[in-house]
């Protein structure tokens, strides 16, 4: 959920998400769980109370493919998140 809600917000630079990750010396995951569990996630976000305007699983799921496609497929080539537009542009377009 604070994936989703960072993601609405906020203009995201893959760059910055790669340098964070090897100053922090860290590697990410293969995202195999969010492909291929998708049932328990939903599961999960049901029980989770005391949202307020709490959307339906499966506007959050879709929205969260778009924006973590880039690191779920390995494309390292630098992209924008455009929250207003909820895509991913090149950098600098």
């Amino acid at each position: 959920m604070d994936v989703y809600a960072l993601a609405h917000c906020l203009e995201i630079h893959t760059s910055n998400i790669y340098t964070a990750l090897e100053k922090a010396e860290r590697v990410l995951g293969s995202f195999e769980s969010f492909l291929t569990r998708r049932a328990d996630l939903e599961h999960a976000y049901g029980k989770m109370r005391g949202i307020i305007g709490k959307p339906d699983f499966s506007s959050v799921y879709s929205y969260l493919e778009k924006f973590l496609e880039p690191f779920i497929t390995r494309n390292e080539s630098l992209k924008v998140w455009r929250s207003d537009e909820d895509m991913w542009i090149s950098e600098g377009e």
